[in-house]
């Protein structure tokens, strides 16, 4: 009788294990595993990644210049960590965006902890060096690009005939003697 009582209270021990709760509420993403499968045994096992979606915090870089502009807006807001609430985000369109965010300082250590606690194989983060602002840019629309399937379509090879000199226009001849602003780079 014993035994039997033992085999059932590890039973309900081990139906405790089968709820799984998110610390944080947020989007669900892929899961990982399917109902039914041995998970753990020691070790961790990524069931699947939450990704919080209120309050979304993102990060964008401003220049200094911009930054003092925004708390000189709001001298009362600053501080050890100063910070800019009810900040309206105007869109590449022009629209602003309807809700309002804030500013504030990311310390770098906070930075690295949130990269190692969310940074998975299933959900991995990309870093972009913005040092140069058209190169960040374009790097980051080329490896976008990259990430989209895609194949090559064929072409039928187009012959254009041969330009016609009747009506030839000679462009430099006539700029021949003007000043010309210097072109140094």
């Amino acid at each position: 009788m014993d035994a039997a009582r033992a085999a059932v209270d590890t039973a309900q021990l081990n139906l405790g294990y089968t709820r799984v709760y998110s610390p944080i509420d947020g989007l669900v993403g892929t899961t990982q595993v399917k109902a039914g499968n041995l998970v753990g045994r020691g070790k961790a096992t990524l069931l699947t990644t939450v990704s919080q979606i209120n309050p979304i915090i993102f990060k964008i870089a401003i220049t200094e210049a911009d930054y003092l502009r925004v708390v000189k807006r709001r001298p009362g807001q600053t501080g050890e960590a100063p910070k800019a609430d009810d900040i309206e985000l105007t869109l590449a369109d022009g629209t602003v965006h309807p809700f309002s965010g804030r500013v504030g300082v990311v310390d770098r250590r906070a930075r690295d902890e949130m990269l190692e606690a969310t940074d998975t194989d299933v959900a991995p983060w990309f870093i972009v060096k913005s040092d140069d602002k058209r190169r960040a840019r374009l790097n980051t629309i080329a490896f976008l690009l990259k990430q989209i399937p895609h194949h090559g379509i064929k072409h039928a090879k187009v012959k254009l005939p041969r330009r016609s000199q009747k009506y030839a226009y000679d462009d430099e001849a006539t700029l021949a003697g003007r000043r010309f602003v210097p072109m140094p780079y």
